[in-house]
């Protein structure tokens, strides 16, 4: 389950950032700054999901995908 969702999460993130590179008229910086504030948020959802002790299984990683591309 784990490799699933790094190859997820690692998809979501790249179009994450292609989108918004492309967007903000190629400035990389910004583009950098919004995939840092989106791995934040991933990870604060990660800890919750321990502190709950919700499982990593297919809806919990949906969810997660989810939270990646807001």
């Amino acid at each position: 389950m784990w490799r699933d969702t790094l190859h997820s999460l690692g998809i979501s993130f790249i179009t994450v950032f292609v989108v918004t590179y492309l967007l903000t008229g190629f400035d990389i910086y910004s583009a950098l700054v919004i995939i840092l504030t989106i791995f934040m948020i991933v990870t604060n959802v990660g800890g919750l999901m321990y502190h709950w002790d919700i499982s990593l299984n297919a809806v919990s990683l949906v969810n997660l995908v989810m939270v990646s591309c807001i």
